[in-house]
């Protein structure tokens, strides 16, 4: 079953890897795909754990962070069409589209940027 998230994204099954996000409508590239909260932990508090690892994102050197959004269910891919933007000052990120986005495409992150694999 699909969860919609506003009129711009959605969770679904995804032909890559389980779980997907996918666009609802065509976003130009440097849209804001979405944009919310996270929620900064130690390393030493989880980053270990094999759940919150790989939902996590680096927040600053010794901090990882929940984002509170469909963007924990994106996947990897190192010709990602789309970037996480943490501020660690508010405490929040941005889902950016790096290129045009049609309707229904599903949206990648690179990890080794700001994601799970990042430590």
């Amino acid at each position: 079953m699909p969860l919609d998230h506003g009129d711009i994204l959605r969770a679904g099954d995804s032909p890559t890897h389980g779980r997907g996000v996918f666009t609802q409508v065509a976003a130009p590239r440097g849209a804001v795909l979405e944009a919310g909260a996270v929620v900064p932990y130690p390393i030493a508090d989880g980053c270990g754990s094999p759940v919150l690892g790989c939902y996590s994102y680096r927040f600053d050197e010794r901090t990882r962070c929940l984002a509170l959004g469909l963007v924990t269910l994106c996947n990897h891919s190192p010709d990602a069409n789309a970037s996480m933007d943490i501020d660690t000052d508010s405490f929040t990120y941005r889902l950016v589209a790096r290129q045009a986005l049609a309707a229904g495409a599903e949206v990648f992150v690179d990890y080794g940027e700001a994601g799970p694999a990042a430590s």
